[in-house]
């Protein structure tokens, strides 16, 4: 029997589901509700769900987030999305982490029923295909293919006996070559070792599955890189074996994203003898590093490059602040685009020091930002999240455009309600981010700019078309709308939480402003 988990901070929409669905049918025995991700998540402490069934956008923890570390917990949990919403990063997303569906709003449930089936169906794959890794596992003697295949990484190798043992087509073959395997997990989970019997089943059967080259595989793992010796035959060209060997290559890609498995991969040179794999895996790790510097997902060969290495310097990172605080959004955007070009330019240059470099770019960005109270990167608050965040790219192109996203972040944020004057816009700022506060008054903000409350009070007036209080007002207006549609926010406390003290008051002036008491107003908004 299956368990379910519903997530959605609509409590009509979960009771019509749960009491829409003859659950029975699909084989579902527990049904367990919660409002919001994080009751979620705390659920989930003693109750293991099969199926996710979520909102997306939610208070506190949204569906993808919940998705995401659900996923990380429970690697087998199915997920279903629901939104009202046509966010296209939504869908990236929600197809990153492997969804089985996305159901617009209303839900119909005759759609619904048919995603649980479908749903149920992988499940019930699933888990039959779990049976047999383990039986794949049992009767490869997985272990010693594994040890035979990273001892063939070195210069030395002695024991041909048990490799021929192991591999008897090896004896016959005439061409071999290295290709790794970077992968990363569409549900961000970084643990391969659970994964490893599943990836190199998925290997194994390439020949059995696909009308794939005669090559036999060997594989082994090394961190997040999968490394795959393969043995064949020539056929005398090496247009033709090259062709063959990019077809075997291409199966591999497709077979592990079918598991949700990301993948780069990466050719060494092609040897004769299985003497000379150790090389030709040398060469693989090399092109593992050129493929950094490639513009999409594709096959990486090994390039003997005569191109030195980019270097870096301080200066650079300083640069960049000066460019970003003389305010020019196409300068700052067209320096990052150049360094992008010219790094390109010499494949040779370590990863790890391009990572550092973007990282200290995106810091220095940061730190501007915080400087004006600007948020650039949603769920990513602290410069050590962005290290670990930009570690799990593949491509320098992906570096480029998330520094590229915070910067077009900060601008737009810099932007945002600007009136061209640098005191109004202080005041502005100052008002956005004391609303909340029952004190906020003229004489504060006077205080504030060090202005007296009568040029103040003018220039506002003369820039905005606007007094003061009526931009305070209305700015508190916006804000208890947004309250008011958020469910779990208590009508109560919403005149508190925009800066009055006297509820009837609250009241009177919102009624005045939108024409409906607060409880009018949310009951036609829900």
């Amino acid at each position: 029997m299956l368990k379910i988990l519903i997530v959605d901070d609509e409590a009509p929409t979960r009771m019509r589901i749960i009491k829409g669905i003859d659950w029975e049918e699909f084989n579902i025995s527990q049904i367990i509700q919660a409002e919001d991700g994080e009751e979620a998540l705390h659920l989930c402490d003693t109750f293991i769900p099969d199926i996710l069934l979520t909102d997306v956008r939610m208070p506190k923890t949204d569906g993808i987030e919940l998705a995401t570390r659900l996923t990380q917990r429970f690697p087998g949990i199915k997920t279903i999305f629901v939104s009202g919403y046509t966010d296209k990063e939504y869908f990236k997303s929600a197809i990153r982490l492997g969804a089985v569906s996305y159901i617009e709003k209303p839900v119909d449930l005759g759609e619904l029923k048919d995603v649980l089936a479908e749903t149920v169906n992988a499940l019930n794959n699933d888990r039959s295909t779990a049976h047999k890794v383990k039986a794949f596992e049992q009767s490869r003697n997985l272990q010693k293919l594994m040890e035979v295949a990273g001892e063939l990484c070195q210069p030395s190798f002695y024991n041909e006996h048990l490799l021929e043992e192991l591999v008897p087509e090896i004896r016959s073959a005439s061409l071999f070559v290295t290709i790794v395997a970077k992968i990363t997990f569409s549900s961000g989970s970084s643990d391969l070792s659970s994964f490893i019997p599943f990836m190199f089943q998925s290997i194994y059967e390439i020949s059995d599955v696909y009308d794939a080259p005669s090559l036999t595989p060997l594989c082994t793992c090394k961190g997040n890189h999968i490394i795959i010796h393969l043995a064949g035959q020539s056929t005398g060209s090496n247009f033709t074996d090259y062709k063959m060997i990019d077809q075997y290559c291409n199966f591999v890609i497709d077979k592990l994203s079918g598991s949700g498995i990301n993948s780069v991969v990466a050719v060494g040179s092609v040897v004769s003898s299985w003497k000379e794999l150790a090389r030709s895996y040398e060469t693989a790790v090399v092109a593992v590093q050129q493929s950094f510097y490639q513009e999409s997902d594709s096959v990486c060969y090994y390039k003997k490059t005569s191109a030195g290495t980019y270097q870096f310097t301080a200066e650079q990172v300083n640069l960049f602040s000066q460019t970003l605080k003389k305010q020019n959004r196409n300068h700052a955007l067209l320096y990052i685009h150049n360094l992008t070009g010219e790094i390109k330019q010499y494949q040779n240059t370590l990863v790890i020091n391009v990572l550092r470099h973007y990282y200290a770019l995106i810091c220095e960005l940061m730190r501007l930002a915080q400087d004006e109270q600007i948020t650039l990167y949603e769920k990513i608050g602290k410069e050590q999240d962005v290290w670990v965040h930009i570690q799990n790219f593949s491509f320098i192109t992906q570096l480029e455009d998330f520094l590229i996203q915070g910067i077009n972040q900060y601008y737009d944020s810099l932007n945002e309600g600007k009136y061209g004057n640098a005191t109004v816009d202080r005041i502005v700022k100052f008002i956005k981010n004391n609303y909340a506060n029952p004190d906020l008054s003229i004489t504060a903000i006077s205080e504030y700019t060090n202005l007296s409350p009568t040029y103040i009070c003018h220039l506002f007036k003369d820039t905005t078309e606007m007094t003061i209080n009526n931009f305070i007002l209305n700015y508190r207006m916006q804000k208890a709308q947004q309250l008011l549609k958020d469910p779990v926010c208590k009508v109560k406390d919403v005149g508190f939480l925009v800066g009055y003290r006297n509820g009837n008051y609250f009241s009177y002036q919102f009624k005045k402003f939108t024409g409906l008491s607060p409880s009018q107003f949310r009951e036609k908004t829900l």
